[in-house]
């Protein structure tokens, strides 16, 4: 059964052995539950401030500034060379700030959402915690 979209929901259930107006029992929920491990995302390694300012020199425009920067103090332009270094540098910081408050931001969102999942469980509707994933999931029985 590899096309379940073009099963009907009857037969989903049916292959699940689910109920629409019951759903899982909380013991079959549980049995499931350890035989398919839960789906949760895994906690992305925090970007270190160092890992987001030497980002910032794989921009190309910031590769062509260093360039300028070279060329024109290999040519004896060392006003200009010292004008484009502190464009450089702005462009460089403010390239930082920005990624470091939305890492920051990014992670205050994370830390804020609990998002949930209403089941029904013995005919009872529940809120549980929903646990989505791109984890290892085996395949459907």
């Amino acid at each position: 059964m590899g096309n379940w979209h073009q099963l009907s929901a009857h037969e989903v259930l049916a292959h699940f052995k689910s109920d629409p107006t019951r759903g899982l029992s909380k013991a079959e929920a549980s049995r499931r539950l350890m035989e398919y491990v839960p789906n949760e995302l895994r906690a992305a390694r925090r970007i270190s401030p160092w890992a987001i300012l030497f980002a910032q020199f794989k921009n190309i425009l910031i590769v062509i500034l260093i360039f300028a920067i070279v060329l024109s103090a290999f040519l004896g332009h060392s006003l200009e060379a010292i004008a484009i270094a502190v464009i450089l540098l702005f462009a460089v910081l403010l390239g930082f700030v920005q990624e470091y408050r939305a890492e920051r931001a990014i992670e205050a969102l994370k830390r804020m959402a609990a998002p949930t999942a209403t089941v029904l469980r013995d005919g009872e509707e529940r809120d549980i915690p929903a646990r989505p994933s791109f984890g290892k999931l085996r395949s459907w029985p």
